[in-house]
């Protein structure tokens, strides 16, 4: 298993790996990373619709 960070927890003796920043190296950690982003941005967006905020400009992450 892949781990985006610097540490983790063992769970069920599985194997795992950590990398900081791993997004950037590994498809499989970057796909769905990208998708939780766009995925909160429209939740934002639709919450902001609701309730206007500044939080329709927050997106606290440089992608």
């Amino acid at each position: 298993m892949l781990i985006d960070g610097n540490r983790s927890i063992s769970y069920n003796q599985m194997s795992y790996s950590c990398h900081i920043k791993s997004n950037a190296i590994f498809a499989s950690i970057m796909a769905p990373s990208i998708l939780a982003k766009t995925s909160r941005d429209e939740h934002i967006k639709n919450i902001h619709e609701k309730f206007p905020q500044p939080l329709g400009k927050n997106k606290r992450y440089p992608t």
